[in-house]
């Protein structure tokens, strides 16, 4: 009798987590955002990571993402022994999502592009990250239609 097997549809996920390790996401993520182990487990570095993995591979929502990791070999793409999908829950991401919101992304991202540039011994002459907002003010010619309101913020106004 064959022992019994379990068959993963990895795709392209160990692919897109050793980009992930070249380009030191978790390790930059770990920088920016402050983590307690006594309140979770797994780290948001790795969250942030997996959310990567998953929209390069797959694009579920938030509230889907520990169903698309219950039907991965979670030990392949991470070689974290120990690593269940239920701690790749929804709650998990928000709080990861919200530090990461709260620490410097715009550093956090210059620091990824230039560890796979370095990575790739890719010349830098010049660079240039534009993060460009627009808003527009003053009085217009009124439309026939209501205007839609759209809540937000400006990225004029956050911190540097």
């Amino acid at each position: 009798m064959l022992p019994q097997m379990t068959l993963y549809n990895l795709g392209a996920a160990p692919i897109i987590a050793k980009l992930c390790r070249i380009a030191g996401v978790q390790e930059a993520v770990k920088q920016h955002v402050q983590h307690s182990p006594a309140k979770s487990k797994i780290s948001p570095g790795l969250l942030i990571e997996s959310m990567i993995i998953n929209i390069l591979s797959d694009r579920q929502p938030l509230y889907r993402l520990k169903s698309f990791w219950e039907n991965q070999d979670l030990n392949l793409p991470f070689h974290i022994d120990g690593l269940d999908a239920g701690q790749f829950n929804d709650d998990a991401y928000g709080c990861s999502l919200g530090k990461l919101a709260d620490a410097e992304p715009f550093k956090l991202v210059s620091s990824v592009c230039l560890n796979m540039a370095k990575a790739h011994d890719a010349p830098i002459k010049q660079l240039h990250f534009d993060t460009t907002s627009k808003s527009v003010q003053g009085v217009y010619e009124s439309t026939t239609e209501d205007p839609l309101i759209t809540l937000g913020h400006s990225k004029d106004h956050r911190p540097i």
